[in-house]
């Protein structure tokens, strides 16, 4: 069998990947998801999961809160939450590669690891002005009736994708030669449920929650990940898995049809 090479190997398809390696949910297939849609996810199927995605992805306000940081990085001010937050030693990065760096479908944040190509699209990147060290930041929205506590936040099942996707660009920004931060932050927008009415508007909440990244696990799933994608041999399926679900009833329906 000819060596994997692959000009660009997607970023969320690297996420689930590293997702389906370290987790230890119930309704993950761990072992085989990994190793097996892995490997079909980049040579046949090409198709992106979006079961871990969020229901409530509110891109306008994503973009909103870009066009607010973007005043602040331009004028290297402080971003009004850092002052409500006591941290007004921090700016938004100013870089000129920054849009490129966002840009998760085109460009993203990139290093060579092999044969291959690893990237990732950040929300935003900020800057300790003291220390000079990079800040990695992801915004997140949601709908929550629950007010948005770092403890319970972190530790929730449904958000470990989250840390991880952390860490990865933690990886990435290190890999190119920055200083980073060992303190990562998400920006949660958590829309108003208890609103007594719509009214043309839908009001958030802002939650900084920090999140110690760690990339030491990383360099081995790398390795493992480029070991089944050479390999000779496809990994077994697994019954609870859905992407091997979705290839099986897919070569059924290819005979019979």
């Amino acid at each position: 069998m000819e060596k994997f090479v692959a000009d660009n190997y997607n970023s969320v398809s690297f996420l689930k990947f590293i997702e389906s390696a370290v987790l230890s949910r119930p309704d993950f297939c761990i072992k085989y998801y990994h190793e097996r849609c892995g490997i079909c996810s980049c040579r046949r199927f090409k198709r992106e999961l979006k079961k871990y995605s969020d229901k409530v992805i509110l891109t306008g306000l994503h973009e909103l809160l870009k066009k607010e940081f973007d005043i602040c990085r331009e004028e290297q001010t402080p971003h009004r939450i850092f002052i409500e937050n006591n941290l007004s030693h921090l700016v938004p990065f100013d870089h000129p590669d920054m849009d490129k760096w966002r840009d998760s479908l085109r460009n993203g944040l990139m290093i060579n690891y092999e044969n291959i190509i690893l990237t990732g699209g950040v929300d935003d990147i900020w800057q300790d002005k003291n220390t000079k060290e990079l800040i990695v930041v992801d915004y997140k929205s949601q709908a929550n009736s629950r007010e948005v506590e770092p403890i319970s936040y972190l530790s929730s099942p449904y958000h470990e994708g989250y840390k991880i996707q952390m860490d990865f660009y933690a990886y990435l920004l290190t890999e190119m030669g920055f200083d980073v931060n060992e303190t990562a932050y998400f920006l949660v927008c958590n829309a108003d449920r208890s609103a007594d009415g719509f009214f043309g508007k839908l009001d958030f909440s802002e939650t900084l929650i920090p999140y110690q990244w760690n990339t030491d696990w990383i360099p081995s799933k790398l390795d493992e990940m480029m070991k089944t994608l050479n390999s000779d041999d496809i990994p077994l399926s697994n019954e609870s898995c859905e992407n091997c679900a979705y290839a099986r009833e897919r070569s059924i329906y290819d005979k019979t049809s």
